[in-house]
């Protein structure tokens, strides 16, 4: 196990190794787990970069895509159905030039 501290902020994440041919892999994973000193958890690496391995969860596959594409897909999502800037009845118009244009009713 390892811990982190920040300012009066402190978060223990695990320390995960694993052997893959004749090298052995140590890399942190996620605070949020609940993993026990010893305990055996699933790795998911590329064969071709052994070092950037991952805990084979949801959580350790997908969340920094979440976090990356996710959060500005839901703001714009929000944007989108605010109707102070896209009112009622507005219609897009996406492919030629200009590729997008946003034509709203009056």
């Amino acid at each position: 196990m390892g811990k982190n501290i920040s300012g009066q902020i402190s978060s223990i994440y695990p320390v995960i190794s694993f052997n893959a041919g004749a090298d052995t892999v140590w890399f942190n994973g996620e605070g949020d787990n609940e993993m026990m000193p010893g305990d055996t958890v699933p790795v998911r690496f590329q064969k071709n970069d052994i070092h950037d391995a991952r805990i084979n969860t949801f959580t350790g596959i997908w969340m920094d895509v979440i976090i990356i594409a996710g959060v500005p897909s839901l703001m714009l999502l929000l944007i989108y159905l605010h109707n102070g800037i896209f009112p009622k009845g507005t219609k897009f118009i996406l492919g030629k030039k200009p590729f997008i244009q946003i034509l709203a009713d009056e």
